[in-house]
């Protein structure tokens, strides 16, 4: 009888393959249009084109309509820790009230509404002219600000994994990993493509989207949630090269005073008592 002996040599080559793959897939699926009504530009996926160098889509200095939201209903739920990138990771239950969640991040049109002078050099930059794009360049305070005036607050991290990973998967849209097609990530260096230096427009990839339907929870920008220890992002962002970033257990803890181009917001509301 014949036995499979482990090495490190062995566990190496099938790791790098299986890195190799994933890059090979992301990047076969780089090409795939925007959805509907958006036209593909370089790494974007624009409203309108502003002549053939930019993105655009009209400002409003007025607060957009109110976003779209889904609601959860309370309740327990098991995250899913453990993965191919993560054999070791502990899975989470949590135990939540009920509550809402937008079905899109922050977009440029609120964030400048919103914080009008405010706004951070750089969010000021990213949403020029593109109210449709969503919001980057957000600190925490600005995120606090934003969904306050939208009539709701930041998520606690425990309702942005209830809402990630409603079905117990691993990814918002499920089990299986990542795609160009799924999310919003590698466009600075690959593996989906190049050059981008902020967000995509809000909504750009539907084929990542939750079951209930809320949209960039992966990729496009890491959005700012409450945590037990203070301010952390979750999801992911643009210039993500790894898969396993984009997880719904994934977070970061940047210093929530700093504004940075892939940092923005997505907001939750109470539900009626």
């Amino acid at each position: 009888m014949m036995h499979l002996v482990s090495s490190p040599r062995l566990t190496f080559a099938l790791v790098a393959m299986s890195a190799a793959l994933a890059v090979f897939v992301a990047s076969r699926d780089a090409r795939l249009p925007c959805r509907s009504g958006l036209v593909p530009h370089g790494a974007r996926c624009c409203a309108e084109l502003a002549g053939p160098n930019a993105c655009t889509s009209g400002i409003d200095t007025r607060l957009a309509v109110p976003p779209a939201r889904v609601r959860f209903a309370g309740g327990n739920v098991e995250l899913r820790g453990q993965s191919f990138e993560r054999s070791s990771a502990r899975n989470v239950a949590i135990d939540l009230e009920s509550f809402l969640l937008a079905r899109e991040e922050v977009r440029c049109a609120d964030a400048l509404a919103v914080l009008g002078s405010d706004a951070s050099a750089v969010t000021a930059k990213l949403c020029a002219g593109d109210a449709s794009r969503a919001a980057g360049g957000l600190r925490f305070a600005d995120a606090e600000r934003i969904c306050a005036a939208l009539e709701g607050r930041v998520p606690t991290e425990q309702e942005w994994e209830r809402a990630a990973g409603s079905g117990g998967t691993r990814y918002p849209w499920g089990e299986t990993g990542a795609t160009c097609r799924a999310a919003v990530w590698g466009l600075a260096t690959g593996p989906c493509g190049h050059g981008l230096d902020g967000p995509d427009t809000a909504g750009a990839r539907p084929g990542g989207a939750s079951p209930e339907g809320l949209v960039d929870l992966a990729g496009n920008v890491a959005e700012w949630v409450r945590t037990s220890e203070g301010p952390a992002v979750k999801g992911g962002d643009f210039t993500s090269y790894d898969a396993s970033s984009l997880r719904v257990l994934a977070r970061r803890t940047p210093p929530p005073e700093v504004a940075d181009a892939r940092h923005g917001a997505r907001c939750a509301f109470e539900t009626a008592r």
